[in-house]
């Protein structure tokens, strides 16, 4: 027999006397505390659409607890925002010294040190890095095979410590930088409703491009058509001695008669 929780014993207990200390032992299984971090975090994730599919060994689950406190999330928040605004640091510079926003009086633009943005920027792709690592170690290689946000994710960062070590090795001097263009991809990956979004516009983008496609068909077809009705007049130029006759918009024999006429002297 299991030795479970038993409600008839527990009232005989009370019937008989015994303290709650002496009946203890039955009720043990409900004071355990994983179980109760495992409940806790489910209800958690529920609340919040998170997904429940990640490792409930204690050990994760107080790592899995951590990693989504206001602390650290907050932490990646500003760690995400940081990287958008070095945008209005780097070249050009979006600070000026008169501090004016007229075009015709731009002054002289702050450029800074060459490794200054790129450090800042590396430890920003550093903390994103190690959050899609963490990802990782929750649910498990299978299901990150399975997850492309996180694939992509990986590849992003991937791509933009590239690029910025490219950049402090070539002394700043790189005009195009691809990882500017990649930054808004952590924001995506952080919303759910942006993910939705994008689902959406992925799922609809072959209508969408049919549309477009069919638009630009009829655009071009009915540009041929009207240039073909209603031709460009020509430039038709008759010579009569030191007489010159230019004629947009009247026939070519029409211009030859005038000329004509006029050469007789009417």
């Amino acid at each position: 027999m299991t030795s479970g929780f038993q409600p008839s014993r527990l009232l005989s207990s009370q019937r008989n006397g015994l303290t709650d200390s002496d009946s203890q032992p039955d009720l043990d299984f409900m004071y355990d505390k994983n179980t109760i971090n495992q409940a806790a975090i489910f209800i958690e994730d529920a609340i919040k659409y998170r997904s429940i599919f990640h490792k409930i060994d204690d050990s994760s689950l107080k790592l899995y607890r951590f990693f989504y406190s206001k602390t650290v999330q907050w932490g990646i928040h500003c760690t995400v925002f940081l990287i958008h605004i070095l945008a209005f640091f780097e070249r050009p510079s979006s600070i000026t010294s008169n501090w004016s926003s007229d075009l015709t009086k731009v002054g002289h633009r702050w450029v800074a040190p060459c490794g200054l943005l790129q450090a800042v920027e590396l430890l920003c792709l550093m903390v994103l890095l190690l959050e899609q690592l963490l990802k990782t170690h929750f649910i498990g290689w299978k299901r990150v095979k399975t997850s492309k946000w996180i694939i992509a994710a990986y590849i992003v960062c991937m791509f933009s410590i590239s690029d910025c070590l490219v950049s402090v090795f070539l002394q700043c001097s790189n005009k195009v930088r691809v990882r500017r263009m990649l930054r808004p991809f952590f924001v995506i990956q952080r919303s759910t409703m942006m993910k939705k979004v994008w689902n959406c516009l992925r799922r609809t983008f072959p209508d969408i491009a049919s549309v477009l496609l069919l638009l630009l068909a009829h655009l071009y077809f009915f540009t041929l058509f009207g240039m073909l009705l209603f031709p460009t007049p020509r430039h038709f130029y008759t010579f009569y001695g030191d007489l010159t006759i230019e004629s947009d918009a009247v026939p070519h024999r029409t211009a030859v008669l005038l000329a004509e006429l006029l050469s007789l002297g009417y």
